[in-house]
């Protein structure tokens, strides 16, 4: 998902989560309202904000970080 596009990430996480991730700047006009809805039994539901342009490997996105 794109920095400035606005998400609603929400849902049910039975021993997990759901989260939002990345800089949270305000929304472009004229972009979408993103809903997301999850289930997740023994995990999470992970949304990603990444800046316009740049690459996001959503394998190394997921990987904790290790500083």
């Amino acid at each position: 998902m794109p920095e400035g596009v606005e998400v609603d990430a929400a849902g049910l996480a039975l021993f997990g989560g759901i989260d939002e991730h990345g800089a949270d700047v305000p929304a472009r006009p004229g972009t979408p309202l993103v809903r997301v809805r999850g289930f997740a039994l023994f995990g999470g539901t992970d949304v990603w904000r990444v800046p316009p342009g740049g690459k996001a490997d959503a394998l190394e996105l997921s990987r904790p970080s290790r500083r």
